[in-house]
């Protein structure tokens, strides 16, 4: 890209997700940025590992285009694992996840998918920003960790209420979640004594 590029972004997916991959490497190269694309630079049977090695080295971020399949892959994988020990080492936000479906992020992957969403969120974004919000909110849910997660599926909920309408799915969705979360901690909560009426602060009528 020449001097003029802004940063050099490893872009890390799977196959299934090529277009996705393609698309933000389009994306990048327009607003200025390199990018690192396996299948744009690698010959047939060239050795990916060592390519693997090399562009992150030399990439200043890694997007990983975030789906199930990603989440199972061996190489996706590999790059995910390599991208989060740089992030832990001091490469400040060096790991930039784009969900491009509704998946649970990996634990060390959380932390990053909340800053990515808190700035779409500022941003005004609705998308992805209600599904990471709602995603986390699960994931502490699922680790009876409520206190975090009420804020978070809320904030699923508002914006999905304002961006969709109170009738969408994805609206009913993070409604549910809500639901389900708070009778979590009105069962078995540390201080699910003190709960009472938690339910209707949330929507407006006891349960």
């Amino acid at each position: 890209m020449g001097p003029a590029a802004v940063a050099k972004v490893f872009i890390s997916y799977t196959s299934r997700d090529r277009q996705w991959a393609c698309w933000i490497a389009e994306a990048l190269e327009t607003l200025g940025h390199e990018h690192f694309v396996h299948e744009w630079e690698l010959p047939p049977g060239g050795d990916i590992a060592r390519w693997m090695r090399e562009r992150l080295d030399a990439s200043d971020h890694m997007a990983a285009v975030v789906s199930a399949e990603y989440l199972t892959k061996v190489f996706s994988g590999w790059e995910l694992d390599a991208g989060l020990w740089a992030a832990v080492g001091g490469r400040t936000n060096f790991v930039l996840p784009v969900f491009i479906e509704a998946c649970a992020p990996p634990k060390l992957l959380a932390p990053h998918a909340l800053a990515v969403a808190g700035r779409a969120d500022e941003a005004g974004v609705a998308e992805p920003a209600a599904r990471l919000f709602n995603q986390l909110g699960v994931l502490s849910d699922a680790k009876a960790r409520w206190a975090e997660a009420e804020p978070l599926m809320r904030r699923a909920l508002a914006i999905d209420e304002a961006s969709l309408g109170p009738d969408h799915p994805y609206t009913a969705t993070a409604r549910a979640n809500l639901a389900a979360l708070a009778a979590a901690r009105d069962r078995g909560g540390p201080d699910g004594g003190h709960k009472k009426g938690w339910f209707a602060r949330l929507f407006g009528k006891a349960p």
